[in-house]
């Protein structure tokens, strides 16, 4: 059995989110090891809006319909 057309969108979507949040701790990780050895950090990484991982899901749509 297939999935519908919801579950796919709601995939891309699972995806897209996955990826930017795992991007997301992997900055702030990053920027709280520097932080902590001494370094200023004047911007820190900032959680992805909704509008990034609904941009991104469209992208994994898209590459994954490409023929």
């Amino acid at each position: 059995m297939g999935t519908t057309p919801y579950e796919q969108r709601f995939n891309y979507y699972l995806a897209a989110r996955d990826q930017l949040t795992n991007a997301y701790h992997c900055e702030f990780t990053e920027a709280q090891i520097r932080k902590d050895a001494g370094e200023q950090i004047k911007d820190w990484p900032t959680y992805p809006t909704a509008n990034q991982i609904f941009a991104l899901a469209e992208e994994i749509k898209a590459f994954a319909e490409k023929k």
